[in-house]
């Protein structure tokens, strides 16, 4: 099992997806910041993550902190195929 999963990291995606659907956010037209799905509200990944300074076309979250600005934190790039598969469930 630990061989498949590695060799398909849409599995991965797929599994945390079944949890953290709301809590996904694309990329803001101005490749700035992300659009949370739920609330449509602005955030950037934070500092302390090794995505941050990168664009990435859809993330998922697992928080999201409000402090000078809005943050998303414990972030992982998805892609959209994990995503759409999450919503056929």
């Amino acid at each position: 099992i630990l061989f498949t999963v590695a060799n398909n990291p849409s599995l991965v995606q797929q599994a945390f997806l079944s949890g953290y659907k709301c809590q996904t956010a694309r990329i803001s037209p101005d490749m700035k910041s992300y659009t949370t799905a739920k609330g449509n509200i602005s955030a950037s990944i934070h500092p302390s993550s090794s995505l941050f300074k990168q664009e990435h076309p859809l993330v998922l979250y697992n928080e999201l902190v409000s402090t000078s600005k809005v943050f998303l934190r414990n972030v992982m790039v998805i892609d959209d195929s994990s995503l759409a598969a999450s919503n056929k469930v």
